[in-house]
């Protein structure tokens, strides 16, 4: 199947208030933030560096020295890319991702997608690892085996699977074509099939197999100077010439990459590069940098690397010019959002990123120049409008968004575990010692024990309004209060808490109160507090959406609440939002509507001040700009973006700085009403269509926001133009 689309789009500090600058995107739009430090194949095309790395796309464009992302939401299909590769005669660009699937750029940079093997019914991995070509057909070396595509029409000219000693499956890790010869690197050595005189290669049988001895796995191969390159495994270079295999001496074993750059063969390892020529390797590249130099690329005499730390580097001598996009390092393990800040956990890369303003930045050193632990949880302390973040190991950290400090607690702890804010703005956080669980107070530096013993996992902690300690754990919510050191734990037994599970995988509390918890069978809220330890039956309600229980059977993985007081729910199906009431579905994403490349959504964090909203979904994490944000108690700093409102470049306009869910009237200057509606927190947005839905004309426009009472009201005007 073939998928086309044109036009590719080329506190102190931490209480700061939102402007509406040039570093928000529009409500309903989206954006990727993606590590592009490591970068592992560069090729040129339409004149332009492309990069590829891990998880995502770029190139750069030397002529005017921009650097350009590319990504879901401008039409590629994934975002694990394996190999990029530019075929010449046809003038397009490939690209191969672990799903399967391959997208084709051409010269006007519209995108059209090869999805027949990611469809198909493979049971094994589908991963294509490598792209090689001819002049007509483009070679697929994947985890299943070979795939021949006509270089044109995308079709399915040949495939070879099963090629085994045994007829199994076989992954292929890369192939040359030479004179009609096929070689195939595999974990099972050389692979040699000829393409000619009508031989059979879909029969394993009719492959000659070689290899420099019984166990060796060759992962690369490459012909040059009349003889057949390979690189195994463990990084060592032998040619195949004749039958007979030869070490590369002139090299070291441990090389990474061998590839063709500037009309010659090069060998990669870690920061050096080497090139081929009358008979041996010599060095030719070098660099002081830590890090792997994946590939490198000659355009116009200059010379640029893909590295692992660097990116899409520019050599300069023996420097690297690191031309990367802006974002967090290190894979995504989970986001946190204090206030304006969005927080960015990595199991590998130290520390944390955090982005404000529209970029990222990167922590990884405390004030005193240590390198920083790998954190797990974070939450904000208002008294000191501080962040507190956690290590398991190393303890509590103090951050002011100009330095991170680790904090001394006297008492011997464990492991640390989680933290939370009460709702007198300080902080605690949960921790281990002698096999039960303890809170920490931060502020009295007192440690309490709950008597909960850590056989029981903790998923998440959280202060109700109440001050009560709530844990969520698989075998229901342990409350805790803390004034007299007792406990409860609340279950999916009526009277006693009647959750839609007892496995409670997260909650989150609304700005009306409701507690929101997401189980493993749907969601529910709770809102009796006082009752818990009163020795009274409380139960929690399960909202009925449709005439069913709100999302019944199925596991709830994220739940946040927006500055509306609007639910957000992601699982296994997507990412979904419901109004405060639970009686509108308003949105919901999929892969079919949205960038999601996986419809698994594992995390949800709002940044309250411009209600952008980001999904964490497998390794990608995402951000949409949401028509809500945190409502203020009296109409302050509103503002009106755009204005004015050019009708050919804009289609909505949003009002900021509201007081919450105001109700919002536009007329124009006769005092006819135009439109009608409430405010979502502080923010009212509008698609510049009257209740007709035709789109408004040109004039000057009125906005009356009015609460509730009718006691605060606001006025203020925006110009619609063509």
């Amino acid at each position: 199947m073939l998928r086309v689309y044109s036009g590719l789009i080329i506190l102190n500090l931490l209480l700061c208030t939102n402007s509406l600058s040039a570093q928000n995107i529009p409500i309903g739009n989206w954006r990727s933030h993606v590590d592009y430090s490591n970068a592992k194949s560069i090729t040129v095309f339409d004149h332009k560096i492309f990069c590829m790395t891990d998880n995502g796309l770029f190139y750069y464009d030397p002529e005017d020295e921009s650097i350009n992302t590319l990504q879901v939401q401008d039409g590629l299909s994934d975002i694990n890319p394996t190999d990029i590769f530019t075929h010449e005669p046809t003038d397009q660009l490939f690209i191969s991702y672990k799903s399967g699937i391959v997208d084709v750029i051409d010269k006007d940079f519209n995108i059209l997608s090869f999805t027949d093997i990611a469809n198909s019914d493979i049971i094994e991995s589908k991963a294509i690892n490598s792209i090689s070509a001819d002049t007509d057909n483009i070679y697929l070396s994947a985890d299943f085996g070979v795939v021949i595509l006509d270089a044109k029409s995308l079709q399915i000219n040949d495939s070879y699977i099963n090629l085994s000693r045994t007829g199994e499956p076989l992954a292929i890790n890369q192939l040359s074509i030479v004179n009609d010869l096929l070689y195939l690197a595999t974990p099972e050595g050389l692979l040699i099939g000829e393409s000619r005189n009508d031989t059979n290669l879909k029969d394993f049988r009719n492959w000659s197999r070689t290899n420099v001895d019984s166990t060796t796995k060759l992962i690369k191969t490459a012909f040059f100077d009349e003889q057949l390159f390979t690189l195994t495994e463990q990084g060592e270079v032998y040619t195949f010439v004749n039958g007979t295999w030869s070490r590369i001496n002139s090299i070291p074993n441990n090389i990474t990459n061998i590839y063709f750059d500037d009309a010659s063969l090069k060998a990669s390892e870690q920061n050096q590069v080497y090139g081929y020529s009358s008979g041996s390797f010599e060095p030719e590249l070098a660099f002081s940098v830590a890090g792997t130099v994946n590939n490198s690329l000659t355009v116009s005499s200059q010379k640029y690397v893909a590295h692992s730390t660097h990116s899409l580097a520019k050599v300069s001598g023996s420097s690297l010019q690191s031309l990367k996009p802006n974002g967090p390092v290190g894979t995504t393990e989970s986001i946190y959002q204090l206030e304006n800040y969005t927080i960015h956990f990595s199991t590998n890369a130290i520390g944390f990123s955090y982005f404000f303003n529209g970029r990222w930045s990167y922590v990884f050193e405390d004030a005193d120049g240590q390198q920083l632990p790998y954190f797990k949880d974070v939450s904000i302390d208002l008294i000191n409008e501080t962040g507190l973040f956690l290590s398991e190991e190393e303890g509590l950290y103090i951050w002011d968004t100009e330095q991170i400090t680790a904090v001394s607690v006297e008492d011997t702890v464990d492991v640390w575990h989680f933290t939370a804010t009460d709702n007198l703005g300080s902080p605690w956080a949960l921790c281990e010692k002698d096999g039960v669980y303890n809170l920490y107070n931060l502020s009295s530096s007192e440690l309490i024990s709950t008597g909960l013993g850590t056989n029981k996992t903790v998923k998440e902690y959280l202060i109700v309004p109440n001050g009560d300690h709530y844990l969520a754990t698989n075998e229901g919510i342990v409350a805790f209060n803390v004034e007299n050191e007792v406990s409860r734990i609340l279950t999916e037994t009526s009277g006693n808490g009647n959750l839609s599970s007892n496995r409670i995988n997260t909650f989150e509390l609304g700005l009306d109160g409701k507690l929101w918890i997401g189980t493993a069978d749907g969601v529910c809220y709770f809102t009796n507090y006082f009752g818990v330890f009163e020795n009274t039956n409380v139960d929690a309600v399960r909202p009925i959406f449709d005439g069913f229980f709100l999302f019944d059977y199925t596991a709830i993985n994220a739940i946040a609440i927006d500055g509306g007081n609007r639910l957000w729910v992601g699982n296994r199906d997507g990412l979904w939002l419901f109004d405060k009431d639970i009686e509108e579905n308003l949105l919901h994403f999929t892969e079919e509507n949205s960038p999601l490349a996986n419809e698994t959504v594992e995390q949800i964090r709002i940044n309250p001040f411009n209600g952008e909203a980001f999904i964490k979904s497998g390794d990608q994490l995402i951000s949409y700009r949401t028509a809500s944000s945190r409502a203020n108690s009296t109409h302050s700093d509103v503002k009106v973006f755009p204005n004015p409102v050019y009708l050919n470049q804009h289609d909505q306009v949003s009002i900021n700085g509201l007081v919450f869910n105001n109700e919002i009237m536009i007329t124009d200057l006769a005092g006819n009403l135009v439109y009608k509606g409430a405010a979502n927190g502080g923010t009212f947005n509008w698609n510049l269509q009257n209740y007709s839905g035709f789109i408004t004309k040109p004039g000057i426009y009125l906005v009356f926001s009015v609460d509730t009472f009718g006691e605060e009201t606001y006025q203020t005007k925006f110009v619609v133009s063509n």
